[in-house]
């Protein structure tokens, strides 16, 4: 049974992929399986699934008699399979609940899936006490008039990281919609890092484990107990290229 979960969530570029680097080896990844039309993003992309997933898991959780339980129109949850599908902008993601064995864990969400998910108990249970860091490119949510700074500045990330421009422009856009939600797991206890200064391109540029030391020393800064999910400065120095 899971003790202590961490949800790390932010815009696209903003650097949530490397922050896996500081985390402990023994800690549980909650990772959903991307459907994506497209197909995988590289050959690193290890939780890529074919899209017709999701059609065949239905039809087979509806001959085995499981029920579906719509908690919202883009969370869909079998209950008794602990599966739940994600709708993430135009892709659907399928995440397995079942089985999950650690005391701490990392959990990479999207965010208004997130504010569904804990709002129904048999899913909160599961990821025992929870952590939750916003990671912001700009100033701090609450006193941005527009969101137009917070879209800019998304895409230069993802443009800067390799992303094509098509593919920025939406991640700025999507930051633009999962905003309300980041600004709710704000009020709910999350703590916010404003103008975060590793966004993903930044470990293209120097030693990259002494990146994530300095990255690790700033969530610390503003939250110690977050120490309980991350390996030691020695660690992160020793851990093999």
């Amino acid at each position: 049974m899971i003790r202590d979960t961490l949800i790390i969530v932010g815009p696209g570029g903003i650097g949530k992929g490397p922050l896996d680097g500081i985390i402990k080896k023994d800690a549980l990844r909650i990772d959903p399986y991307r459907l994506r039309g497209s197909g995988p993003r590289d050959q690193g992309d290890l939780f890529y699934a074919h899209p017709k997933l999701r059609d065949e898991l239905y039809l087979t959780f509806q001959r085995l008699g499981l029920g579906l339980t719509c908690l919202s129109e883009d969370v869909h949850w079998f209950p008794q399979a602990m599966t739940l599908f994600l709708r993430v902008r135009r892709d659907w993601q399928v995440l397995f609940l079942e089985g999950l064995d650690g005391e701490i864990a990392k959990a990479e969400t999207y965010a208004p899936a997130i504010l569904v998910l804990l709002s129904n108990p048999q899913i909160r249970h599961v990821f025992g006490r929870l952590s939750m860091v916003v990671l912001n490119p700009v100033g701090a949510l609450a006193t941005l008039a527009t969101l137009d700074e917070l879209k800019r500045k998304t895409q230069e990330n993802c443009q800067l990281r390799g992303d094509s421009p098509t593919s920025a422009e939406e991640r700025a856009v999507s930051a633009g919609k999962e905003a309300p939600a980041w600004r709710q797991m704000i009020e709910l206890g999350a703590i916010e890092y404003p103008n975060w200064p590793f966004p993903e391109h930044v470990y293209k540029i120097g030693d990259r484990k002494e990146k994530l030391i300095e990255a690790r020393q700033t969530i610390l800064t503003r939250n110690p107990c977050l120490e309980v999910f991350f390996k030691t400065e020695d660690e992160i120095r020793n851990k093999e290229q």
